[in-house]
C-alpha cells in the first residue's frame, strides 16, 4: 500500500482510535482553579461542554465511516457492502450510547 491510499488508510486508523477513545473513557480537558476567567478560560470550557453533549455521538457517526474507508482501503477500494455495514455499525452504537 502506498501513496493516497496509505494516507488514507493512516487517517482513518487515527480516527477510529480517537473515537473509540471518546467513547470509551469520555474524556474532559481539566480545567485549572488557579486559571482567571478570560477567553482560555471560555474555550476550555465550551471544549468540555462540547465533549460532555457531543463527543460520544460524533464517536458513534465516525467510528463506523472510518471502519469502511480502512477497510476499503486494505481492499482496494469500496464496495456497496460497506455503506450498509456502516449504518448497521452506527445504529448498534447509538443504541449502546442511549443505553
Amino acid at each position: 500500500m502506498e501513496g493516497d491510499a496509505l494516507t488514507i488508510f493512516a487517517g482513518s486508523v487515527v480516527a477510529v482510535a480517537a473515537s473509540l477513545w471518546l467513547l470509551i473513557f469520555r474524556p474532559l480537558i481539566p480545567i485549572p482553579e488557579a486559571l482567571p476567567r478570560g477567553v482560555t478560560r471560555l474555550l476550555l470550557e465550551l471544549v468540555n461542554d462540547w465533549l460532555r453533549l457531543f463527543g460520544g455521538w460524533f464517536a458513534c457517526g465516525c467510528l463506523p465511516v472510518a471502519l469502511m474507508l480502512a477497510l476499503g482501503a486494505l481492499q482496494g477500494g469500496m464496495q456497496f457492502w460497506h455503506w450498509p455495514a456502516a449504518i448497521a455499525i452506527f445504529a448498534v452504537l447509538a443504541v449502546w450510547r442511549l443505553r
